[in-house]
């Protein structure tokens, strides 16, 4: 605000500010000043250090003047508070636990240290199984709330940051005296404290003068100040922990990729974008949203403190019933696979803090602050890897940590004096899976295999790449919140649709060479034949399963929700860009042989299968017609919903759907009219294959049909039968 000593009248007239207010109205730029007020704030010393994370600037910036002293300062201050809880935490080990104090010791601790430790304690809070139940429920009051800073401050610094000196909103408290009744506000309605406390700032809750309800996140005073000096710390400890190791791998840069995260998320403008880019990017799944902002109510671009984003109304995960749980966790598991393995655009920080249940059934992601870019060919490697875990294909895993970058080529073990000699790819990968065979939750747990592979780091030479670093933190953090709403909860198998999609859909040009070598084999006429006995083996595994789940009993609604979401991820991938060389494979596929195999014995399972997929899709085309004619369109939503408890689309995912579909229409019509003049134009042998397909494709149609009709007959007698049991119930007397 204006002062006296600005020389200037410290209450400008009410004309004054409401002219200044309509023309900015006017302009569409409405809470952001025109000018700035005498007082806008100039930075401090370190705000030099905002921008892209730059360690040679950082290095530059500590080695000047006293700076040093003030990171060896940190430094002792960071050792003697955790000692101090390392302490307290040992010497309280046999208290009865109403008597502990280190609980809260420890998270307070955390909060003290800042923004850095926060992020580490949110990270262990889901991690029982590493830290212990105690320190876990400890942290995890670390997601919901951390200590606050005085919201005086806060006010001071949305002012400043939007360069507006008048009233923030109707009787506020901000300055209330220095203004005059009735002048103009920066909002309808702003709280009058906080309602969140975070890691890097706090949130406030107010309305636009537009009437829509949003959310205002400020920045933390001097988080700039702590994350640089924090940095400085962790990587000087990183180092020396290098030496005494006496290893080559650079332990400093795990620091510098953590700190590149976190100097994004000090830049408002850069969360922002990453939210709009996020919800752009994964609209196809349809049920994942996130915070639009305004960019009128939002700081300066590179040095913002101050963000408004849209208000979103539902629930955290501790807020919600147990099956409420049970789908956020499944949702956010989908959706997290998809970005690591399909979309390469990951949110970092997906703990239950940053995840939402909306009142409308979708999950929202909150604070995009801190995400991570995955390279196709780190996106293909972790898709190959979780399938080799589910197969218990530890060679094929070994290869997949050999190429992400794990694994040195050639791989190298450490004998028990410390030299490091080469050894194979086997031998690595009998020690995994020798490791994930007997560890608990070895083929369940991403956290077991994290664990497995630091016990094997002292017999074989392992790296962990920097961009590795908040992947694990990521995938870890996402497990833990799995677990707590179904302790039987396998990641691995959750993960396994969107894995097959990126195998079906590769993003290399080696992804499309293992594909097509996956799927086609040239023979001696220069045709290429289509592998069928992977599919033979898919569907006898297939069936397998099935037996398995029918003498375990009927499956439970997470199994159903899990395999349905398995075929709602492969659908439509046909007609999608991504899918242009499962395109090309099924066009270049040889269409006599593969007539003649789906004329043979060894095709039955998959004849089988065609009638069963055939026959569920004209039982549901029909009853949704017959339904659609009755006019019960209550009844028509259920079914398309299939069980009634589908996940939301919103309208967006359900329009890119519909344009996959479509394009897998057009597709499948291309590929097939392809193939039909290949065979016509291929003499004897082609006609002869028509033949096979057509009688084959009519046995089918057949089949479905009279399975339709003998399922629909079944029902109707079972039907007349329960009515009249009904009625002679209800005629007997009493």
């Amino acid at each position: 605000a204006r002062t006296a000593q600005d020389g200037q009248d410290p209450s400008p007239s009410l004309e004054d500010q409401r002219a200044r207010l309509e023309d900015m109205v006017r302009r569409g730029d409405a809470g952001v000043g025109s000018q700035a007020p005498a007082s806008e704030w100039q930075g401090d010393e370190y705000d030099a250090l905002r921008g892209d994370f730059s360690r040679p600037k950082l290095l530059a910036y500590f080695q000047k003047g006293l700076r040093p002293g003030l990171v060896a300062a940190r430094l002792a201050v960071i050792v003697a508070r955790l000692g101090d809880v390392a302490r307290v935490w040992t010497a309280e080990e046999g208290k009865p636990r109403e008597e502990r104090t280190r609980e809260v010791m420890l998270r307070e601790t955390l909060s003290d240290l800042g923004p850095v430790f926060v992020k580490i304690g949110q990270t262990l809070s889901q991690r029982s199984d590493l830290i212990g139940e105690d320190a876990a429920q400890a942290l995890k009051k670390l997601q919901e709330q951390n200590k606050p800073f005085e919201d005086e401050l806060a006010w001071r610094t949305i002012a400043e940051d939007l360069r507006w000196d008048g009233p923030l909103a109707p009787n506020h408290p901000y300055m209330r005296e220095a203004w005059q009744a009735g002048a103009p506000t920066l909002f309808a309605e702003l709280g009058d404290t906080h309602i969140a406390a975070a890691s890097l700032g706090q949130v406030y809750r107010g309305r636009l003068h537009s009437g829509q309800e949003v959310a205002v996140k400020v920045q933390r005073p001097d988080v700039v100040r702590q994350v640089a000096l924090d940095w400085m710390c962790w990587a000087a400890g990183l180092e020396a922990l290098r030496r005494v190791w006496n290893v080559d791998t650079d332990l400093s840069s795990i620091a510098d990729e953590v700190a590149t995260g976190v100097w994004q998320e000090l830049d408002y403008h850069v969360e922002a974008s990453n939210s709009d880019v996020f919800r752009e990017r994964h609209a196809f799944l349809g049920f994942v949203t996130s915070p639009r902002w305004y960019q009128e109510f939002t700081g300066p671009r590179g040095r913002a403190r101050v963000l408004t984003m849209e208000w979103m109304d539902g629930k955290m995960l501790g807020e919600l019933e147990p099956e409420g749980k049970l789908q956020l966790a499944q949702m956010a598991v989908e959706a997290c696979v998809a970005q690591l393995v399909y979309t390469g655009f990951v949110h970092a920080d997906p703990h239950e803090g940053n995840l939402m249940l909306l009142n409308d059934g979708r999950l929202c992601f909150l604070d995009f602050g801190l995400m991570s870019e995955v390279a196709p060919d780190i996106m293909e490697g972790f898709a190959k890897g979780i399938q080799n875990v589910l197969s218990e294909d530890w060679e094929g895993l070994a290869g997949v940590f050999q190429d992400v970058g794990f694994v040195a080529r050639p791989p190298a073990k450490i004998l028990p004096g410390g030299e490091v000699v080469e050894c194979s790819l086997q031998e690595v990968a009998t020690a995994v899976g020798k490791q994930l065979s007997t560890v608990e939750g070895g083929t369940s747990r991403f956290g077991a295999l994290a664990t497995g592979l630091t016990a094997m780091s002292g017999d074989f030479r392992f790296f962990t790449p920097p961009y590795i670093v908040l992947l694990i933190r990521t995938f870890l953090t996402l497990e833990g919140i799995a677990e707590k709403a179904d302790p039987n909860f396998n990641i691995y198998e959750a993960s396994m649709p969107y894995a097959l999609k990126r195998a079906f859909a590769p993003a290399t040009p080696e992804g499309e060479a293992a594909l097509r070598a996956a799927l086609l084999e040239a023979d001696e006429r220069g045709e290429f034949r289509l592998r069928t006995e992977r599919i033979t083996d898919a569907l006898s595994a297939e069936a397998e399963a099935a037996v398995a789940e029918a003498k375990a009993g009927a499956a439970d609604d997470a199994a159903a929700v899990s395999q349905q979401r398995g075929m709602d991820a492969m659908k439509g991938l046909a007609g999608e860009r991504a899918g242009k060389s499962l395109r090309k494979v099924a066009y270049d596929a040889d269409p006599v042989e593969l007539s003649e195999w789906l004329a043979s014995r060894e095709a039955a399972a998959a004849r089988r299968k065609a009638v069963h997929m055939l026959a569920e899709l004209m039982a549901e085309t029909f009853a949704m017609h017959t339904d659609a004619l009755r006019g019960q369109q209550k009844a028509v939503a259920s079914r398309k919903s299939r069980n009634g408890k589908a996940w939301p689309v919103s309208d967006e995912g359900r329009r890119i759907r519909e344009r996959s579909e479509v394009n897998s229409r057009r597709a499948v019509r291309t590929i097939i009219g392809g193939q039909f003049r290949r065979l016509v134009r291929g003499g004897l042998p082609g006609l002869a294959a028509l033949v096979r397909l057509a009688v084959v494709g009519t046995g089918v149609i057949l089949r479905a049909a009279w399975l339709v009709m003998t399922k629909s007959v079944s029902r109707s007698v079972r039907g007349v039968l329960n009515r009249q049991t009904n009625i002679g119930g209800a005629a007997s007397p009493a």
